[in-house]
């Protein structure tokens, strides 16, 4: 079983998430306009693309690309999102930890309008259940 079927089973048992695949690549919709897509795709490499939006990082390892994908689909993740001028310039992955949110990596665009004032809005998924210890729940 590869990645995509690992997945689509996973998805399979959560309904409340809408999804499509292919043989190479499968995309979470978002439930709503305070979340955002997630997607990965599967290289003829054997490495892995995982988008949150456009926030996006590569994996070598199979099982921490599922665990982003699954992640980024639940309350554990969520993107802060940088625009000016009403246009997205900006993605930045956050975590969350007891103490509050980790902030990771991050994703530009070099062209903006930096002239314009910088405005901050936070996207959330919350399409799966987590755990009492605040990992994904997977049914």
């Amino acid at each position: 079983m590869n990645i995509i079927e690992r997945l689509v089973e996973i998805l399979k048992r959560n309904p409340q998430v809408r999804y499509e695949f292919r043989a190479d690549a499968i995309r979470a919709l978002a439930a709503d306009s305070s979340g955002y897509e997630v997607a990965l795709l599967m290289h003829s490499e054997g490495d892995y693309s995982v988008y949150l939006a456009t926030w996006h990082t590569e994996f070598t390892d199979e099982n921490s690309a599922i665990g982003t994908f699954l992640g980024g689909l639940s309350e554990c993740y969520r993107l802060e999102v940088s625009s000016r001028g009403n246009e997205d310039y900006r993605w930045t992955i956050q975590y969350r930890e007891p103490g509050g949110w980790r902030t990771g990596s991050t994703v530009g665009l070099l062209r903006y309008k930096f002239w314009r004032r910088r405005q901050v809005r936070y996207l959330q998924n919350r399409l799966l259940p987590l755990s009492e210890t605040g990992n994904v729940l997977l049914r």
